[in-house]
């Protein structure tokens, strides 16, 4: 099943710079997350396929806000999984992702001209389970532990 269920919220909901966001069943629902999520589970929420969005709406910065990411790859296959960022629309970083790590970038101020701030997360190297033996079906891109811009 897909993360946001049918029927959730379309207002995205107001971030207060400095929280922590935690991406895990013990805090779901997690309503920063908005499309292309799998269920969260006990330790992060993958990314269901090869895109993913958090919404929120949060005040302009005067100079800008460091986004950190706590992201984990699938762990399986010899192919490194890579995370492309996108700021409302605005490509602002590239990684690879070969094992659990956090991931920096700066947001400049210039970015906060949308009223719903959007982060899209896109990962091309998104893998089903099944492709390595295992009984997972689902296609799996990064998965989020946490999130905070600061």
């Amino acid at each position: 099943m897909s993360w946001p269920p049918a029927g959730w919220p379309t207002i995205a909901p107001l971030y207060a710079p400095g929280h922590v966001v935690h991406c895990r069943a013990e805090f779901a629902p997690v309503h920063y997350l908005a499309a292309g999520w799998h269920q969260p589970e006990d330790y992060f929420t993958w990314m269901d396929g090869i895109e993913a969005v958090i919404r929120f709406v949060v005040r302009r910065p005067s100079v800008g806000y460091m986004l950190r990411l706590d992201v984990v790859p699938v762990g399986f296959g010899e192919v490194t999984q890579t995370l492309e960022v996108f700021f409302n629309f605005f490509r602002v970083g590239y990684f690879e992702i070969p094992e659990s790590k956090p991931v920096s970038l700066q947001l400049p101020a210039e970015l906060f001209i949308m009223r719903e701030s959007t982060l899209t997360l896109h990962c091309r190297e998104a893998r089903r389970g099944t492709e390595f033996g295992l009984g997972d079906e689902r296609r799996l891109g990064i998965a989020v532990s946490s999130w905070v811009l600061e």
